[in-house]
């Protein structure tokens, strides 16, 4: 979809501070590397935005977490009342400055023991009440590479 943006920066852990910021603990670039596959203890927080046209808004009424395989991670519904609070943004943004096109709202997500049982990827897909269906970036869970075996042998 042309009128909506979604990205996630996956992380560690995401910590809410005193001050009213996020802390982002240990982001993933694009790979989270695991020791060992299967595992079920993997904690992966979400941080993800969703930025959409002030003139043709996205407004997401559920959301997603799915592997490559499509096993669903987690679904929910989002709360009710964040549908007015987006159309009140929107409003407000087309009446205060109508120069911005673009209004972003922010979805954090936590995953505690995560269960792995192969290299997958993860992802976080939005739906709005018509049906309409936009995705995040994805992010590649992989298991370390293994030292190779070094045989030495001596001859003599």
């Amino acid at each position: 979809m042309k009128n909506v943006c979604v990205s996630t920066l996956f992380a560690e852990d995401v910590r809410h501070e005193q001050s009213g910021q996020v802390s982002l603990i240990g982001v993933f670039d694009d790979i989270a590397e695991v020791s060992k596959l299967p595992t079920d203890t993997l904690k992966i927080s979400l941080f993800t935005t969703v930025s959409t046209l002030v003139d043709d808004p996205f407004c997401p009424t559920s959301f997603r977490v799915f592997l490559s395989n499509g096993v669903t991670v987690i679904s929910q519904d989002l709360p009710d009342k964040l549908a007015d609070v987006q159309v009140a943004a929107i409003t407000h943004q087309k009446e205060s400055n109508p120069e911005q096109s673009w209004i972003s709202m922010r979805v954090i997500i936590l995953l505690n023991s995560l269960k792995i049982t192969e290299e997958t990827s993860l992802e976080v897909e939005f739906e709005d009440s018509a049906g309409r269906k936009t995705k995040s970036n994805a992010l590649a869970i992989k298991q370390k590479n293994k030292p190779p075996s070094t045989n030495i042998s001596a001859t003599g």
